[in-house]
């Protein structure tokens, strides 16, 4: 397997701007999404499991290439751990459930 790293854009233009010029060309793309969180990110804290985690599931439409099978983006500043333990979880839900997260979105107008 080889590793890539993908640069920066160049922050002295603006990230902003070249991000959006980056996906104004674009089409939305369908993406299954399954989102993981830890204290204090929680929606919902009545539903956490014992290690304070919690997953959600949907879809959603992004601008992003949808290239690669599968993408990965951990918020910066994410306790490593955390991000292992998260990805494990989502690992054996789908292990578990293996349609939870294909098929048509409910609403195809609803961007998110």
């Amino acid at each position: 397997m080889s590793t890539h790293t993908c640069p920066l854009f160049d922050p002295a233009h603006g990230l902003k701007s070249q991000r959006l010029a980056h996906y104004l060309e674009r089409e939305p793309v369908l993406f299954h999404q399954i989102d993981g969180f830890n204290p204090p990110s929680c929606p919902v804290p009545d539903t956490y499991d014992d290690d304070g985690d919690e997953l959600f599931c949907g879809h959603t439409y992004e601008l992003m290439s949808g290239g690669p099978a599968v993408r990965v983006l951990i918020t910066d500043g994410t306790d490593r751990e955390v991000a292992v333990r998260l990805l494990r979880k989502m690992v054996d839900w789908l292990e578990r459930e293996p349609d939870l997260v294909y098929g048509a979105p409910d609403d195809p107008d609803v961007p998110f």
